[in-house]
């Protein structure tokens, strides 16, 4: 199952997940949005603690502008 997809089912989110497909940054960053999509990030290095806890915020913070 390709990661976004899989990112729809998962309890939390995924980081620092190798591409299925080369070229690019060398790690992707997948996490929910509240059933509603799903936030992918792209970089080269892995995230330290406080880079996830940025990109979760933000998942929320997105999750709460779709809803509305």
């Amino acid at each position: 199952m390709h990661p976004i997809a899989r990112a729809m089912l998962d309890a939390g989110p995924t980081f620092d997940v190798r591409p299925m497909n080369p070229g690019g940054p060398a790690l992707r960053s997948h996490l929910r949005l509240g059933g509603l999509g799903v936030l992918a990030v792209a970089h080269d290095a892995s995230l330290d603690a406080e880079q996830r806890a940025s990109l979760e915020e933000l998942a929320t913070a997105a999750t709460d502008l779709l809803r509305g």
